[in-house]
Order: C-alpha cells, then sequence, then structure tokens
C-alpha cells in the first residue's frame, strides 16, 4: 500500500511539473510579443486570451512603458485571426475629424527600421510598415502600426510628440526579434 502511494505521488509530481514548465514556456513567447527594452522602465506584461464560442482568435496583451527621457507609452498587442484582413491604407493620406469633430488629426506613415518585414510574413523584404497616427488635443498621439498578417501595435502617449512615439514603436519593433 505504502508503495502504490509513492507511485501515485510521483506520478502527480510528475504532471505538476510537465505541466508548471508549459505554463512557464508561454509566458516566455508572450513576454517576447511586447518585449521589455532595456533602459526603460517596463510595466507588467498584462494577457488576454480572445476566446470565443468559434474558438480562440487570438491574444491581447498590454505593457505601459516610460523611456529615461519621461515619456510615456502605453503599448497594446493583438495577434491572432482577431486581426483577420486587417490591412492599412499603403497610400499616403492625411484628415481631420472635421468641423463637427475635436480638432483630432490623422495621417498614414511608413516606418522603417533595422528589422526585416520578411522575417514578419509580409512579401517584399524591403518594405516598410505601415501605420496610422492620431494626435488629439485631449488625449494625446495613438500609432497603430501593422507588424504582420495577423499582428497589430498600438502605443498611445500624452506627453511624446510624434517623433518620439515613432522612435518608441521602432524600439519595441526591433526588440520583439
Amino acid at each position: 500500500m505504502f508503495k502504490l502511494k509513492k507511485i501515485i505521488m510521483f506520478f502527480i509530481l510528475t504532471i505538476a511539473y510537465a505541466f508548471s514548465t508549459t505554463i512557464l514556456s508561454a509566458s516566455v513567447v508572450e513576454d517576447k510579443l511586447l518585449p521589455e527594452i532595456n533602459g526603460w522602465t517596463n510595466g507588467t506584461l498584462r494577457i488576454t486570451r480572445l476566446d470565443t464560442v468559434s474558438g480562440n482568435r487570438g491574444i491581447w496583451l498590454e505593457r505601459d512603458y516610460k523611456t529615461p527621457e519621461g515619456k510615456f507609452f502605453h503599448a497594446i498587442r493583438i495577434d491572432g485571426d482577431g486581426v483577420k484582413s486587417w490591412n492599412l491604407n499603403k497610400d499616403a493620406l492625411t484628415a481631420d475629424d472635421g468641423p463637427i469633430g475635436s480638432r483630432a488629426t490623422y495621417k498614414t506613415i511608413k516606418i522603417y527600421t533595422q528589422v526585416s518585414t520578411a522575417e514578419l510574413n509580409f512579401d517584399d523584404p524591403n518594405s516598410p510598415y505601415y501605420a496610422a497616427i492620431e494626435q488629439h488635443p485631449l488625449t494625446g498621439l495613438s500609432l497603430i502600426v501593422q507588424l504582420n498578417k495577423k499582428s497589430a501595435l498600438t502605443l498611445e502617449s500624452k506627453n511624446a510628440n510624434e517623433q518620439e512615439v515613432i522612435d518608441a514603436v521602432i524600439a519595441i519593433i526591433q526588440n520583439l526579434y
């Protein structure tokens, strides 16, 4: 009887160990999707799985960053089928929200980095990342960039200018790989 209890306990501990290493490796992978940046203050990575009745649609990740210069950024990354068929207009576009709006302005931009987009499932390795940037007088700047065919990154800041937001997105992208 004592030997049977030992065998059962060994079996339970083995399964628990295997399960804990699986969870650990999953969190390491997710941490790379919205990485910590050396020299910045990196907030806790928050993860939401996009589970629906029809199945898993991907993952929603959030992290707050602060640069050494004191610029705050809230980053949101969505990966998976929840971003399905999302495509930014590749033509230059500048607009505002019109006469009854709140003076928000929008424009599309191209972002060039040292990371090849071929690694991110785009067809042309020399193509830029396509992004849209919004400036709102009350809420600040928001930049959304298409990372690949099933991934989008949004960066929001109330105290950074346009170039600082673009530089922050580039820093995040370059730390992805």
